[in-house]
């Protein structure tokens, strides 16, 4: 990105969320979702808020109309399945990626929360949730 600035004015960049991704996802290691945004992510210009996509670009110094046109472009992707920048969507893999998806190990949500009791904490729960996919994956019954 900052070998690109030198070329084409690209600092600061943004993320552009829905209310529906923040209400799902961490930022930056927070929640910031459901009334739950640490006040200093938006007290610190880290994080902006805004009803509409204009009052957005207002607050990011970008050309509403702009930022209105890459929202649209991005979203018409998104309807189409592939990215036309950036190739995303076009490969069989991509295709493949959709739902269901699993995950197994300790990248996965803990059963128990944001806590890490302690080593081999994760490996019960993914040895099981492993064995739940991997049976589903195959179109196999989940009953014992």
């Amino acid at each position: 990105m900052r070998a690109r600035h030198r070329m084409v004015p690209a600092v600061p960049s943004w993320i552009i969320l829905s209310q529906r991704y923040a209400d799902d996802y961490p930022v930056g290691g927070k929640r910031i979702g459901k009334g739950k945004t640490p006040p200093e992510f938006v007290s610190s210009g880290y994080l902006k808020q805004a009803d509409t996509i204009e009052a957005l670009a207002a607050q990011i110094n970008v050309v509403p109309a702009a930022l209105k046109a890459t929202v649209q472009r991005w979203n018409g992707f998104v309807d189409k399945g592939a990215d036309e920048d950036f190739g995303r969507g076009t490969r069989d893999y991509d295709k493949w990626l959709g739902d269901p998806l699993y995950a197994c190990g300790v990248s996965t949500s803990s059963i128990m929360g944001g806590v890490y009791p302690g080593a081999g904490a994760s490996v019960g729960p993914s040895m099981t949730f492993g064995y739940i996919a991997a049976k589903h994956a195959a179109g196999v019954d989940n009953s014992m």
